[in-house]
């Protein structure tokens, strides 16, 4: 009996992540351009520096702004569009995409991985930790089950 449990233990853990249901929910932007134009618009979902400071306007080559965003302040980009030859971005709050902000110049943004221009340290993304300690556990066990030979008594 405990010549299956050793086998079928790791079976079981690396099976265990598919045995939870996972569905992916959408939530969008409430932006009256992206609502109009979101065929035409392209997830990014990504962390930016303003570089020097950015204009956010009401929509992509518009005069209309309605807010500036200070130099090396990190935004948070949804999506972006095409618009005469450049590339706008839909500026959302990270943790509410409802709440959108406006279209700003991609150029004038710099990606989050490059350095804070603050501080010139470069920015790393957490490594997935449950995932790693889960791999460590298994492949020890796997290890142990494979060279671990006891030692018989000599009675």
């Amino acid at each position: 009996m405990k010549k299956y449990f050793w086998v079928l233990l790791p079976v079981f853990l690396l099976l265990m992540p598919t045995m939870i249901a996972h569905a992916d929910v959408i939530i969008e932007p409430t932006d009256e351009f992206y609502l109009f134009n979101a065929g035409e618009c392209e997830y990014l979902g990504k962390s930016f520096y303003a570089d020097g400071g950015a204009s956010v306007k009401k929509e992509p080559g518009s005069d209309d702004e309605v807010a500036v965003v200070e130099s090396n302040a990190e935004v948070y980009v949804y999506c972006t569009y095409g618009y005469e030859g450049e590339t706008w971005g839909l500026m959302v709050e990270k943790e509410d995409v409802l709440q959108s902000y406006g279209w700003v110049l991609m150029d004038e943004l710099l990606p989050v991985t490059i350095a804070n221009p603050s501080t010139g340290e470069p920015h790393i993304a957490p490594l997935p930790v449950i995932l790693l300690v889960t791999f460590l556990a298994l492949g020890t066990v796997i290890l142990i089950r494979l060279f671990w030979k006891p030692k018989k008594s000599g009675t």
